[in-house]
C-alpha cells in the first residue's frame, strides 16, 4: 500500500509539474508578445516624432518662398507651432493639458492654412502648391502622433497577463505545499 500511494503521488506530482511548467512557460511567451507590442509602438512613435519634425523643417523652408506678408507670418506661426510641440510633448502624461495644448495647435495650423490659402489665391504657383503639400503633411504628422501616443497594450492582454501570472503563482505555491517544501524569510538563514 506505501508503494502504490508513493506513485501516485510521484504522478500527480509529475502532473502538477507538468502543468505548472506549461502555465509559466505561456505566461513568459504572454510577456514576450506584451515587450514586442509595447516596444513595437514606441519605435513607431519615434518615428512619427522624426517625421514630424523632418515636415516641419521643410515646411519652414518653403513658406520662405512664399509672397510677403504670408512668408513672414507663416514663419512666425511655424516657430510657435514648434515650441507648442515641444510643449505637447513634454506633457503627454496630463490629459488635461496636452487637450489644452492640442487646441491651441490646431489654432496655428487653421491661421497657418487661412495664409497658404491667402498666399495661394493672391499668387497661385507650383511654389505655393508644394508649401500647402508640405504644410498639410506637417497637419496629418501631428495627428498621426497623437493617435499613435493613445495606442497602447490593450487592457484585455494585461489582465491576461494578471491571470496567467495569479496561475502561475499559485500551481508553484501548490506543488510547494504538496511536496512539503515551505519557504519563509526565517528558514533560509
Amino acid at each position: 500500500m506505501g508503494f502504490s500511494s508513493s506513485r501516485k503521488k510521484s504522478e500527480a506530482d509529475k502532473d502538477s509539474g507538468t502543468v505548472r511548467s506549461a502555465v509559466l512557460a505561456l505566461l513568459g511567451l504572454l510577456l514576450g508578445f506584451s515587450f514586442a507590442i509595447a516596444a513595437a509602438r514606441h519605435e513607431a512613435r519615434r518615428e512619427l516624432l522624426v517625421e514630424e519634425a523632418n515636415s516641419i523643417g521643410t515646411t519652414a523652408r518653403r513658406a520662405q518662398l512664399l509672397p510677403e506678408p504670408h512668408a513672414t507670418n507663416v514663419v512666425q506661426l511655424l516657430r510657435k507651432y514648434v515650441l507648442l510641440r515641444i510643449e505637447a510633448h513634454r506633457e503627454a502624461q496630463f490629459s488635461n493639458q496636452f487637450a489644452t495644448t492640442r487646441k491651441r495647435s490646431a489654432e496655428l495650423q487653421n491661421h497657418m492654412w487661412a495664409e497658404a490659402v491667402a498666399a495661394a489665391a493672391e499668387r497661385p504657383s507650383p511654389i505655393t502648391a508644394s508649401f500647402i503639400a508640405s504644410l498639410n503633411e506637417t497637419i496629418d504628422l501631428e495627428a498621426k502622433r497623437v493617435a499613435a501616443k493613445r495606442n497602447h497594450v490593450p487592457g484585455a492582454v494585461w489582465l491576461l497577463l494578471l491571470c496567467v501570472a495569479g496561475c502561475g503563482l499559485w500551481l508553484v505555491s501548490y506543488q510547494a505545499g504538496t511536496a512539503g517544501r515551505h519557504s519563509s524569510p526565517s528558514s533560509s538563514r
